[in-house]
């Protein structure tokens, strides 16, 4: 059974976006709300995966691999259809907004959840792990990978159940993302900020390329092949990397190992590579805008509805209390601070930018693509591009605060909380830099 559970599980997947496609349509309330077939199809394998798999041997672990995969593949196919046109100093301006609002929800999220962190423990909770509080960041804007990955080793630390609650508060984020961005979808188009995707013309379809002829290659098999290829290299680059990290000690392999979980960024940098490169030896025309928006729109379409059935329903029973306040703080950051920042610092898009960015911190990348195809189904306004660049460029920032994650479990295990005010002083830092850009860029577009 074990060289057929594999199409199993893609069998299983498939037949839930089919059935969630159809009861999208069929079902009035989800049409006229603009939910995606692939959310209901996620709620679908929700319940599969945690009442009827087991007990036909199927795990959660394929989905939780499938979505690694898929994120990063998504990634590829939109950077690859980038022109090196659509990065002008104009659209730099938007790049920049994506970076200190990416960097203001990293520095409240912690900041804030660290605060709640100490306050519960000095009130109701006083035996709470130090560490909590950076559960907030790791599972609403990294992802239930890094949050995994991280919370794994405060396990020994003295966290018990820190990797269950780690995917529960992810798990949770991933919720609030969903339906909460539906929710503000519809929220946009009611103001009149956003076109209802219903009333939008057809795209154009899309026109054959005579070099794919030449190759004698499927359109479709061609794009397929360079975005696994440029997969295949970034793995190879990071491979490298956290081979040569390891020469570092200890320290070198844990932050190798945490690499990993930010693949997306390298599998980015590898497709501006490969497109530059193809280019350079003529051949750039070959890759169709069209044919990668084809490749990103089924990896996200997979990753949403499988990142909802890998969630654990059994971790979300594990302190209770403590993640329900910590979701509540995490939805309100992103809700009520995203949309301000947004409407006063993009030039355009404004409202489509807050979609990505909402979903991102909240959920996952996919989360906030996802939310953005509701209302530009082929994503072509140079939104998500900005994005893309805009992560490349947070991650190598972020290296500090997320090298703080350990911190408030040093506190803990050391009984010095020096340690846990030093994370705290950290991420007030990163909040003051994006308040201080906030400001500045306000003013500035109000100028215009």
């Amino acid at each position: 059974m074990l060289e057929y559970s594999i199409m199993v599980h893609l069998g299983v997947i498939s037949v839930a976006l089919i059935i969630g496609a159809f009861i999208r349509h069929k079902v009035s309330v989800f049409s006229k709300f603009l939910i995606p077939a692939p959310i209901i199809a996620g709620f679908i394998l929700l319940f599969f995966y945690n009442y009827a798999a087991p007990s036909i041997g199927l795990t959660q672990d394929f989905l939780g691999r499938l979505v690694y995969h898929m994120l990063n593949i998504s990634f590829i196919a939109m950077m690859l259809r980038t022109k090196d046109g659509d990065f002008q100093n104009k659209k730099s301006n938007n790049v920049f907004a994506n970076v200190f609002g990416t960097i203001s929800q990293y520095g409240f999220q912690t900041f804030f959840g660290l605060l709640l962190t100490l306050i519960l423990i000095y009130t109701i909770s006083p035996n709470l792990f130090p560490a909590f509080g950076f559960l907030l960041p790791l599972g609403f804007e990294l992802g239930p990978g890094q949050a995994y990955f991280i919370s794994l080793g405060w396990e020994p630390m003295g966290f018990a159940g820190a990797t269950s609650v780690a995917l529960a508060i992810a798990a949770a984020g991933f919720l609030v993302g969903s339906i909460g961005g539906v929710i503000l979808v519809n929220w946009g188009i009611a103001k009149g900020y956003v076109e209802n995707p219903k009333d939008s013309e057809e795209f154009e379809r899309r026109k054959h390329d005579g070099l794919i002829e030449y190759f004698n290659l499927d359109s479709l098999t061609y794009h397929v092949a360079v975005v696994l290829s440029t997969y295949m290299l970034s793995l190879l680059g990071l491979t490298l990397i956290t081979y040569l990290l390891s020469f570092l000690g200890p320290f070198g392999v844990q932050f190798g190992d945490s690499l990993w979980g930010l693949n997306f960024i390298f599998s980015s940098l590898m497709a501006i590579v490969v497109r530059k490169y193809f280019k350079r030896v003529g051949i750039g025309h070959s890759i169709e805008t069209s044919m990668c928006n084809r490749i990103s729109g089924f990896s996200i379409d997979l990753t949403i509805a499988a990142s909802l059935g890998a969630i654990s329903l059994a971790a979300i029973s594990s302190y209770i209390f403590e993640i329900f306040l910590i979701i509540v703080l995490g939805s309100f950051i992103a809700i009520f601070l995203l949309t301000r920042y947004c409407r006063k610092v993009f030039s355009d898009n404004w409202f489509k930018r807050t979609l990505v960015l909402f979903g991102c911190a909240t959920g996952t990348l996919p989360t906030g693509l996802a939310l953005l195809r509701i209302v530009e189904p082929n994503m072509d306004s140079g939104v998500a591009t900005d994005y893309m660049y805009a992560s490349a460029i947070v991650f190598p920032i972020m290296i500090p605060l997320i090298l703080c994650a350990n911190l408030p479990a040093m506190a803990a295990t050391t009984g010095n909380f020096a340690y846990f005010y030093i994370a705290l002083g950290v991420a007030l830092i990163y909040l003051i830099v994006a308040m201080i850009y906030f400001i500045f860029r306000q003013k500035r577009i109000a100028n215009l």
